[in-house]
């Protein structure tokens, strides 16, 4: 441990709780922003979320931007900030899942660092802050509200791939994590979120970047996912569970940020595009299979994480409780409804070779992190794993 130097970085301000959402006006005196633009897609506009929030916004100007599509593309992002730069607004709301607050951070900071969006793209490249922001997630999977990341896709003719930008200044000044707003989400939503939420917290947990300041964040979030998942998809309405989700998610959120993830997001990142399959659910078929991949590296965090899911450990082994693991996953994911394998998701057999390949070009940060080194061979095996299920 004394060898090792760690940065801890997280949103400036997290407010956390139902109802969390009245604060936004106390937040807006603070800043004394005379212009607001709500940055969201058309099904939280649809469901009647944003009407909650420009109930709130009533005294200030307001416009909202509800083009984000799932993993934003680079063309939206130079929409929305075309537009907010001739409306000079002056403070962002990301109001949504993780495109939404993503594409509130690419464009926050597009608003004081010129160009274009392209120039911004990979790792510490934002100069200077973006214009001020407070992200407000509708679903628990992505914990956006508190990373570094904003996720974007590249569609051109023959390119479809996913991009982004990793920069403290993605991070926001504001997260409302009010988990109210979590209610209207439908069954399979708050399934594949919450799985998105469960494998940021499982990946950073064993991950090569891991340490003392965020496994206890990770593995809370494991014990809060595991437990809460399956009463938040059959029983929407539940209080307590969609807490608990919130809870989770946030605190993944928290230490995933601080670590990224590894081969799972690496392979799921690189087969959602293409064929257009909903990020949580990628990465839920992808996870136990790379967990078994990983396991004989982290036997005893893997047994770790087996007791946090609620798994009995009383007489047996790390080394057999660390394969529960990975079986307690797979149990979730039928329960909640989870596709049961790749082919399920519509990828074809055929084209596993290339998204392995693919993978290894596009995604070597992932790749680094991994607590077992992976060739293209191996992520082959494991995407051949996750076609038969």
């Amino acid at each position: 441990m004394a060898e090792q130097l760690f940065t801890f970085s997280t949103s400036h301000s997290i407010i956390f709780g139902n109802h969390a959402l009245d604060q936004i006006n106390a937040i807006v005196k603070t800043v004394k922003a005379k212009k607001v633009l709500i940055i969201t897609d058309k099904g939280i506009v649809s469901c009647g979320l944003v009407e909650p929030l420009k109930a709130q916004l009533k005294r200030i100007k307001h416009a909202v931007f509800d083009e984000v599509e799932e993993t934003p593309g680079l063309e939206t992002i130079r929409k929305c900030t075309k537009f907010a730069r001739k409306e000079k607004f002056d403070l962002f709301i990301g109001l949504g899942g993780g495109s939404a607050m993503d594409a509130t951070k690419a464009v926050s900071a597009l608003m004081t660092n010129p160009g274009d969006i392209e120039k911004y793209l990979g790792s510490d490249t934002i100069r200077v802050p973006g214009l001020k922001k407070i992200l407000i997630p509708t679903t628990s999977g992505t914990g956006s509200e508190v990373t570094i990341f904003s996720v974007l896709a590249r569609r051109e003719k023959d390119v479809q791939e996913p991009t982004g930008i990793y920069d403290r200044h993605m991070l926001p000044e504001w997260a409302i994590v009010d988990p109210s707003l979590t209610l209207s989400m439908p069954p399979k939503l708050t399934a594949n979120t919450g799985m998105d939420a469960f494998s940021h917290a499982a990946e950073c947990y064993v991950n090569k970047k891991s340490n003392f300041l965020m496994e206890p964040l990770a593995l809370e979030a494991i014990k809060l996912i595991a437990h809460n998942i399956e009463r938040a998809v059959a029983h929407g309405a539940d209080q307590d569970a969609r807490t608990g989700m919130s809870a989770g998610s946030l605190l993944a959120g928290m230490a995933f940020s601080q670590t990224g993830t590894g081969l799972c997001h690496a392979l799921a990142e690189t087969a959602q595009i293409p064929y257009k399959i909903p990020h949580g659910a990628a990465i839920a078929v992808i996870l136990p299979h790379v967990m078994a991949f990983n396991l004989p590296e982290r036997i005893a965090k893997f047994a770790q994480m087996a007791r946090a899911m609620g798994v009995d450990s009383k007489d047996i082994s790390d080394a057999q409780l660390a394969e529960k693991a990975v079986e307690k996953v797979k149990e979730i994911n039928v329960k909640i409804g989870i596709p049961k394998n790749l082919s399920a998701l519509g990828i074809p057999e055929k084209d596993l070779e290339k998204i392995a390949h693919e993978t290894m070009v596009t995604g070597e940060g992932y790749l680094k992190k991994s607590p077992r080194m992976a060739n293209e061979q191996d992520l082959l095996q494991i995407l051949r794993n996750a076609f038969k299920g």
